[in-house]
């Protein structure tokens, strides 16, 4: 799958940010951040994950390890955004594309995104419920509703102009 095209005011790379370089050790971070505009017009910031496969939910020895991987890098990276856009890394807040304002946070919304390569879509629903359950406490805490986690495949992804074809 190849992400994009995206503007680039609209999208921060975190993983490959210099204050995550320098601060990365036993820190797992997503690949990259998006803004996006909703329909009423507010800010949103999707906190993206790709992973190329994903063990079978069912199997109780690698999947549990595989969803709290997950949820540790959306979580990272969510903190590491929000430590930025608050300018608690004064040398760094330059590192923000211009679309990433402090003064987004009180209306904007999150979305943690997994984009995974499975055919089916049916399959996606356990690995969201899963996802969801592991974030649940970052999920009260900053008051994200229901629709936060979002889980797709190639064609959902591509239908919410996320890749390209």
């Amino acid at each position: 799958m190849r992400f994009g095209p995206y503007h680039e005011d609209d999208v921060f790379h975190i993983e490959q940010c210099e204050l995550y370089k320098h601060i990365q050790t036993n820190l797992k971070m997503c690949e990259f951040v998006r803004h996006r505009t909703t329909k009423e017009n507010h800010p949103s910031y999707w906190i993206l994950e790709a992973k190329s496969s994903s063990p079978n939910p069912t199997n109780n020895e690698k999947f549990p390890q595989y969803i709290t991987n997950i949820a540790e890098k959306m979580d990272n990276a969510f903190s590491l955004l929000f430590a930025l856009m608050l300018k608690r890394h004064p040398g760094h807040r330059h590192l923000l594309p211009p679309s990433f304002t402090s003064e987004h946070i009180p209306s904007c919304s999150i979305r943690f995104v997994l984009v995974l390569p499975v055919d089916e879509t049916h399959a996606l629903e356990p690995i969201k419920r899963a996802l969801s359950k592991t974030l649940n406490n970052t999920l009260k805490i900053w008051n994200l509703g229901a629709n936060s986690v979002v889980v797709l495949n190639k064609e959902l992804a591509l239908r919410h102009a996320l890749i390209t074809n």
